[in-house]
């Protein structure tokens, strides 16, 4: 079979090439080779080349089953941060630290962040249950746990056991979810369905905001990969060709669509870390919130205005919205601060920047005119 890597090479590597058009030039003839025989090696000899050769696979077998058998020490999480590794390596190192979740209202996955018992899955897993345990390995004994904090916006939730009821705890690291790109290879691992641990490999797809998490709660910011989530997949980790927790996958769809097939979505690293570390610490996620629902404007110079939540910041600041003129021209958001805004995801990301309670101006055009309008954040509930 032909080599086709030059196929997706360097840009250079396709440009086109005719040469092989013309016949090729017949290569002069190899200059004259000593043709008397090698000296033929001793049994001696030959012994000893086959007894250096043994040893030296013995040696490398005997170092491959200490790498691959070393325990990782308690204290420490899973390092495996090495670009390449196969999906076996990543499975075989991640996990140990992969769990099951089982509810009196169904089950799901997570994953062992901290060596204090900590575990991350999703919040609609164990939303409204009565008892919670989890089994590490696939035939393990159920362990009870208790639920730290949730947050229903980002669909996550922390659980805590007692360590010393539990197998070696290795937290899995969490990576750098803002490094990825679409293309990139990424790697599930969690129970679907109630089977066994499973991995499924797939790539990153795109990245999508706008979209509804399980119970219909909102987020603004996912992983799309080509993978289709489940429910009981949810609340395991998405992971890196380093074997990094990129995202935790939950069964999710985006806004304005009736579901997706073939398609799966995660909550980024960068959302777990600043989410878990608060439900650590037992503190309630708090999200600043200006109540309006935006759409594109034909031309891309801003996001119009379709709704205010009523008595929301946005309303109370004395926007307009296309639901509540009798023309049906809502005011068109241009600016918040010094930030410009040309779509509606420019709003998410300008309001995610602040906190509850922090004012900001609002630069509207009204009318053909440019109005600006002062208003003090809420904070969102789930």
């Amino acid at each position: 079979m032909p080599d086709l890597r030059s196929l997706w090479a360097d840009p250079s590597a396709r440009e086109p090439r005719r040469g092989w058009l013309h016949r090729a030039p017949v290569p002069p003839p190899p200059p004259p080779q000593d043709e008397r025989p090698p000296p033929r090696r001793s049994p001696l000899q030959l012994a000893l080349v086959a007894f250096a050769a043994l040893a030296a696979l013995l040696l490398a077998g005997a170092a491959g089953a200490f790498v691959t058998r070393q325990d990782v020490p308690r204290s420490k999480p899973v390092r495996i941060a090495k670009a390449g590794l196969s999906i076996g390596a990543i499975y075989t190192a991640i996990a140990p630290a992969v769990v099951q979740v089982h509810t009196s209202r169904g089950s799901g996955s997570g994953f062992v962040v901290q060596d204090d018992g900590s575990i991350v899955t999703s919040a609609h897993v164990v939303r409204g249950a009565s008892h919670i345990r989890v089994v590490f390995d696939d035939a393990g004994d159920p362990i009870p746990a208790r639920i730290l904090g949730t947050d229903p916006s980002t669909d996550l939730a922390v659980l805590k056991i007692d360590p010393a009821k539990a197998p070696r705890l290795r937290p899995i690291p969490l990576g750098d979810s803002d490094k990825l790109a679409v293309g990139d290879p990424v790697i599930g691992i969690s129970y679907p369905l109630g089977l066994d641990r499973t991995a499924a490999s797939s790539i990153v797809s795109g990245f999508a905001r706008e979209v509804t998490a399980a119970g219909g709660f909102s987020t603004d910011k996912v992983i799309q990969t080509n993978a289709p989530s489940t429910r009981a997949a949810a609340g395991g980790p998405l992971l890196n060709a380093k074997g990094l927790v990129v995202g935790v996958n939950v069964p999710i769809v985006p806004t304005g669509t009736a579901g997706a097939t073939g398609v799966g979505f995660a909550v980024p690293a960068s959302t777990v870390r600043e989410v878990v570390t608060q439900l650590i610490l037992g503190q309630n996620v708090e999200r600043p919130f200006l109540g309006v629902e935006t759409v594109a404007t034909p031309a891309g110079d801003g996001a119009l205005v379709v709704r205010l939540a009523p008595n929301g910041p946005a309303y109370n600041a004395g926007l307009q919205s296309a639901a509540d003129t009798p023309s049906g021209k809502g005011d068109v958001i241009v600016g918040i601060g010094p930030t410009p805004i040309s779509s509606p995801d420019d709003v998410i990301t300008a309001i995610a920047a602040h906190r509850p309670g922090d004012s900001v101006s609002l630069l509207v055009v009204r009318d053909n005119q440019r109005v600006t309008f002062d208003a003090t954040l809420g904070t969102r509930g789930p």
